[in-house]
């Protein structure tokens, strides 16, 4: 793949990397903001008071259940858990439903959440208020347990989970989400909390992992000793189709189109990379090109990623030599510079992700070491940006369906790791406690019968 391949897809895009700008000042949006001395989103903290929330359940549940609702909730970063020790739980499980409202007043919550089975399958899930401002809710949800081992199915508890958050902060919850990501040469998919990490069998090796809008399928690079090509795991039939669209070489960083009727990726052309898109239900048809008429000077195009409503693309492309993020209106073909180029300076943006929001996109940004950044969109470009990581090296962003948490490769544990962070608080946490783990996508939520 020679030059070509330091597009290593979705993230670790050139394989030279040198010094960036750390105090150069830039326009954008009329407003001047110093690109390399922003101020970073580094606290655990941001000031925000949260309800307050206490989970009970009845003894025919299992504490792993009470577990990870509560775990969930707290990695939402919209409710404040009160865990109890194990003495003070099972007194208030026990309880009927006045005495255990009137117990909770004294853990000065502001909801309590009540779980108990109602079939073999399926649980009541209750929420009550403290206070008057707010009413009662309930639904019935399904709780599946492995007829062997009676353990309760970890997606239909995450559900649970999002469902209750809805209810108390009035934004539904990212638990029933997963996270792909290479590890090695192999495809590992694992829950949003870092539990259940699974590994995908492949023919290749693995780059560039992204997921379809239905997050049933997950589109890939699947590299051997005749280059890349593009792969697909197809999750609700366990089957793996490489497409054959074009040539094996060089088919890199492939991204769904919002519809999830067609893949957009990079091959090699004339000027160096170029996307292109391919429909899924007729590969053999060929491939299209995406934009028609590039910047004069533009070469080696990849890591696209649409806006929510099909209208954009963004993508990572070398004008005139270091790699730059830029937007694309795809029904007029106008390409716009996410954020401007400063001449002379080395400072490389690559990996932009577009928000499930549609307002900001995420992208890396080489300051001695990569670091995270966001700008708010309008019109194609950033009129706002801003520095959201400073510790260690941070690379690949890729957004969570809330539009708020950010799943990035991060070497601020020692080793190059998972972490998530939430950009509102600042918060971290661990996703993945494995050297290497890189090229992280976040899934759309995934759907079942507990919506």
């Amino acid at each position: 793949m020679g030059r070509r391949a330091r597009f290593e897809m979705k993230g670790v895009v050139c394989a030279a990397l040198c010094s960036v700008m750390s105090q150069a000042m830039v326009r954008t949006g009329g407003a001047q903001v110093p690109l390399g001395a922003a101020p970073a989103v580094e606290s655990n903290h941001s000031g925000v008071i949260r309800p307050r929330v206490i989970i009970a359940m009845d003894t025919t549940l299992s504490d792993s259940v009470r577990a990870i609702i509560e775990r969930d909730l707290d990695y939402g970063d919209h409710l404040d858990v009160v865990v109890l020790d194990s003495v003070s739980r099972l007194a208030l499980d026990t309880l009927e439903l006045n005495d255990l409202l009137n117990e909770a007043e004294q853990y000065n919550v502001d909801w309590v959440v009540h779980v108990y089975r109602q079939k073999s399958t399926t649980v009541r899930v209750e929420a009550y208020p403290l206070t008057l401002e707010h009413a009662p809710r309930s639904a019935l949800l399904t709780l599946r347990s492995d007829s062997t081992t009676g353990i309760p199915d970890r997606m239909d508890v995450h559900r649970l989970a999002d469902v209750v958050q809805l209810w108390l902060a009035g934004t539904r919850g990212i638990a029933a989400t997963r996270i792909a990501y290479v590890l090695g040469k192999n495809l590992h998919l694992v829950d949003s909390d870092g539990a259940s990490d699974t590994v995908i069998t492949t023919p290749g090796a693995v780059l560039s992992p992204v997921w379809n809008p239905e997050a049933t399928a997950i589109a890939y690079a699947d590299f051997n000793d005749a280059g890349t090509q593009i792969g697909m795991v197809d999750l609700l039939r366990d089957t793996v189709r490489i497409f054959s669209a074009t040539r094996r070489g060089f088919n890199i960083t492939p991204v769904f189109t919002p519809d999830g009727t067609q893949i957009v990726y990079a091959i090699q052309g004339v000027r160096g990379a170029r996307l292109v898109s391919m429909r899924i239900a007729k590969p053999k048809a060929g491939v299209t090109a995406v934009i028609k008429k590039v910047l004069p000077q533009m070469r080696d195009m990849a890591e696209p990623s649409f806006s929510p409503d099909g209208r954009w693309l963004t993508f990572a492309a070398s004008v005139p030599s270091y790699p730059q993020v830029y937007t694309v209106e795809l029904q007029t073909g106008r390409i716009r510079r996410f954020v401007p180029y400063v001449p002379g300076l080395r400072n490389e943006r690559t990996a932009p992700d577009w928000s499930p929001s549609g307002d900001r996109i995420v992208f890396q940004q080489q300051n001695r070491k990569f670091q995270i950044w966001i700008g708010r969109v309008r019109d194609g470009v950033a009129d706002t940006v801003w520095r959201v990581t400073s510790v260690a090296e941070n690379e690949s962003p890729s957004w969570a369906p809330d539009g708020r948490h950010i799943v990035v490769s991060s070497t601020r544990g020692g080793a190059k790791t998972l972490w998530a962070f939430d950009v509102d608080s600042g918060r971290w946490r661990m996703i993945v406690n494995a050297p290497g783990a890189r090229l992280a996508s976040w899934s759309p939520r995934i759907s079942g019968r507990a919506r």
